[in-house]
């Protein structure tokens, strides 16, 4: 019930007309009756007896990042659809391992990249799917946050770092846009600003230069400490046009006075991405009760593992990584 949780247990307990919330579930004794009393449901600190329960069909994975992979194979195993939060796993053996699960089981099983069903990027996909852009040529992603992640988010060992835990939805909105796998990467990174960040072996800063196995080039710039608040910022261009999604001030917010229109950042992700999740969370439910394909699949989740552990290596080595070397 940390950050992530809280965004689907209120989605779920009141904007998913298919689906009913049963149960918070949360480590720490507070979180869950907290999040239990306010959202009227019941709460546990035990996961195994809320797997055990037979009157729940689905299960959100929202855990931290390490235990993805160990919560998501038992919820499969007790026979529950998931829904697991990005990345699929912070290594990639095991990711490995829960994608091999995923598809041998009969549940849903969805990864939550949450960007796939904003509007914006939703009309990008689909006017170059009509052909608008032309011929594919660059993926362009910038990705600042507003300050570096807590706790154990902060631990590459914990969270796999800024490639798996921050820029994987860049890696996944590659694939999804550039309709092609990615071929081989070029990451290049350094921590100067976030002292925790630093101290714990990982980065604050990076570029990425990904080949797309279409041809295509890509750019990625991650940055965890942006002043003015939350930027992303993603185009994609065409040899019929270019497609731009994001802006980094907030369109909603603009102040006038004496001293002229002043605008500012988006606060956060779960502002930019409110009705994202909401849809997300409806295609979970939907794909459920009709037994269809959820939108971000198993294959999709491992596909961004395998991009961000290749950047990893490739900043370790010095060098371009080709995804193949990972097999």
């Amino acid at each position: 019930m940390g950050r992530a949780g809280q965004i689907h247990a209120g989605i779920f307990k009141d904007k998913v007309p298919e689906a009913t919330l049963m149960c918070v579930v949360d480590e720490a004794e507070n979180a869950a009756k907290d999040a239990g009393t306010r959202l009227g449901v019941n709460w546990t600190t035990d996961t195994d007896k809320a797997l055990r329960d037979d009157t729940v069909d689905a299960v959100v994975v929202a855990v931290p990042t390490y235990s993805h992979a160990s919560v998501a194979s038992a919820a499969l195993e007790a026979g529950k659809h998931v829904l697991v939060e990005k990345p699929l796993a912070h290594t990639p053996k095991e990711a490995e391992r829960l994608f091999r699960e995923a598809q041998s089981s009969d549940r849903v099983f969805q990864v939550g990249y949450m960007r796939r069903y904003d509007r914006a990027y939703r009309e990008v996909k689909d006017r170059i799917a009509n052909g608008s852009l032309g011929l594919l040529l660059i993926y362009r992603a910038i990705a600042h946050d507003p300050a570096p992640p807590p706790g154990w988010a902060a631990d590459p060992k914990l969270s796999g770092g800024i490639f798996y835990d921050m820029l994987s939805h860049d890696f996944d909105m590659g694939r999804y846009l550039m309709a092609s796998e990615v071929s081989s990467v070029y990451a290049i990174g350094s921590s100067k600003v976030c002292e925790e960040v630093a101290k714990k072996g990982d980065l604050d800063t990076v570029a990425v230069i990904m080949k797309f196995k279409s041809g295509a080039f890509g750019y990625v710039e991650g940055f965890r400490n942006s002043p003015y608040g939350y930027d992303l910022r993603t185009e994609v261009v065409g040899s019929g046009g270019s497609a731009v999604v994001g802006a980094m001030n907030d369109p909603g917010l603009t102040f006038a006075d004496q001293k002229g229109l002043r605008q500012y950042g988006v606060k956060w992700f779960a502002d930019r991405f409110n009705a994202a999740f909401v849809a997300e969370d409806n295609d979970f439910a939907k794909a459920i009760v009709t037994r269809g394909d959820p939108r971000v699949s198993a294959s999709d989740g491992i596909r961004a593992v395998e991009i961000a552990e290749a950047c990893r290596l490739s900043v370790a080595r010095k060098k371009p990584v080709s995804l193949e070397e990972l097999d």
